[in-house]
């Protein structure tokens, strides 16, 4: 499953740090890096049915989100 996944290795980084995260900072940055670590890494060759959607997924996400921040 790949959220457990996900979830697993933050909660290695925590352990690794002492048990806990010292700010809100730490937690960003340590997520972005281990975001950056899956990207080139782990999820540089995504499943081919995932890969030919993408585009189609990022656009449904944009019309989704957009129309919620427009309003502001």
């Amino acid at each position: 499953n790949p959220v457990e996944s996900v979830n697993s290795m933050i909660e290695k980084v925590r352990i690794n740090l002492g048990g806990y995260f010292q700010s809100v900072d730490i937690l960003e940055i340590n997520l972005f890096i281990q975001r950056d670590n899956l990207k080139n890494r782990k999820w540089e060759k995504p499943i081919p049915a995932f890969k030919g959607a993408s585009y189609e997924i990022l656009q449904l996400f944009n019309k989704k989100f957009s129309i919620q921040t427009q309003n502001y």
